[in-house]
């Protein structure tokens, strides 16, 4: 579910405004069954926020502290 809110979230953004109410169509989808999978408390809270690489994590969750992290994210060098 993770993966799929990041992929309709990003998509939502870029998308023509004609094509917005189907993509919120697919959130309220993934909403509801998030609901309905994880009745309450952190786990439903953590599966309903999107994961792009689906670590199990958010780029900005913090780890104990205040300051957002990037767990499980990988360093690329830049192509030259």
């Amino acid at each position: 579910m993770r993966r799929m809110r990041a992929l309709l979230e990003d998509l939502r953004e870029t998308a023509p405004e004609f094509r917005r109410a189907a993509i919120d169509a697919e959130l309220a989808l993934v909403n509801a069954t998030t609901t309905r999978s994880f009745p309450g408390g952190g786990e439903q809270h953590a599966a309903a926020a999107a994961d792009r690489q689906g670590l199990g994590s958010t780029a900005t969750a913090p780890r104990g502290g205040d300051e957002p992290t990037d767990a499980g994210a990988t360093r690329v060098p830049p192509n030259r």
